[in-house]
């Protein structure tokens, strides 16, 4: 029996296709979920994390201080720490506020440096009180979900902390209709990163990496230079040596076995190519990872 799939609507079922145009790849690991009860005056010492954090102001009042810059803090406000800002929070006396928040690291957006979730320049707070019913339900969640540990809640929280970031991403960028911003991410831009990450020692030539993305070489060169800012060649080169070095320092791997291992056509190539990046020969480079680590045991002893 063969079976059709039916999108015919009538006055009483309907059937909404999304619209891919627009959708961008945000995968990441959730690292920890928690919250801070109503409690006047606290206050906390200034910080820095290297990952992303994201707060939720559930109710009552309060500041935050990034960069030695206070700002208030109010029900339904959002702060999102990108790695490397130093902040610290304090509540108010009269009404004390209660927030939750969760942390999160390896993703990558294009245009944005690593595990950042805003542009450098971008505001630190921001009101989402219009989503603030959903975002509440969904912090919650990820409390009780925490808090029960029944079964699958670590995927479970992580789809929650996921669809908050949407929620979040939406009221920010609800106006940026602009190809270039964040977050607006073209999607065969995604479907030739995963190829490349997955085939890093593959056939990753600009005709294969484009039939497997079903555009032109041209377009997919395009898309590399508008939303990497470097040809689809450097980018493939950066992640090889990047996964040499990897090689280098954690595996006793011969240079023609990590040749092999990263993609390079022959042993020469590579030793050519990972001097002039790396600013070593790949033997010096391995020989300067074991010192080091030898040295870090040495005076931990």
């Amino acid at each position: 029996m063969k079976t059709t799939m039916h999108r015919f609507n009538s006055a009483n079922r309907q059937h909404y296709v999304f619209d891919k145009n627009y959708t961008f790849k945000l995968k990441p690991r959730l690292l920890y979920v928690g919250d801070l009860k109503q409690k006047p005056g606290w206050e906390e010492k200034p910080h820095c994390h290297d990952f992303c954090e994201i707060i939720f102001v559930v109710s009552g009042h309060g500041f935050v201080s990034i960069n030695d810059i206070e700002y208030p803090l109010n029900q339904g406000d959002v702060v999102i720490y990108n790695p490397g800002v130093m902040h610290s929070e304090r509540s108010s006396e009269n009404h004390p506020f209660e927030f939750i928040f969760f942390a999160i690291d390896r993703f990558e957006i294009t245009n944005l440096p690593k595990n950042h979730l805003l542009p450098e320049n971008s505001d630190f707070v921001h009101s989402c009180i219009k989503s603030y019913d959903v975002l509440n339900f969904i912090f919650k969640q990820m409390i009780l979900e925490s808090d029960k540990k029944e079964y699958y809640y670590g995927e479970i929280s992580k789809e929650l902390a996921r669809t908050a970031l949407m929620y979040i991403i939406r009221t920010i960028y609800c106006d940026e209709v602009d190809s270039n911003k964040p977050f607006q991410n073209n999607e065969v831009l995604n479907i030739a990163i995963d190829f490349i990450n997955d085939n890093i020692s593959g056939d990753l030539s600009l005709k294969n990496i484009a039939s497997k993305c079903f555009v032109s070489k041209f377009h997919l060169s395009h898309l590399f230079k508008q939303h990497k800012n470097c040809s689809i060649g450097s980018y493939i080169l950066d992640i090889r040596l990047t996964k040499a070095k990897k090689l280098l320092e954690n595996s006793d791997l011969s240079i023609s076995d990590i040749c092999r291992e990263t993609g390079f056509k022959d042993t020469s190539y590579f030793c050519r190519a990972f001097k002039k990046n790396v600013k070593s020969t790949p033997l010096k480079y391995r020989k300067s990872c074991k010192k080091k680590t030898y040295n870090n045991k040495k005076a931990s002893v």
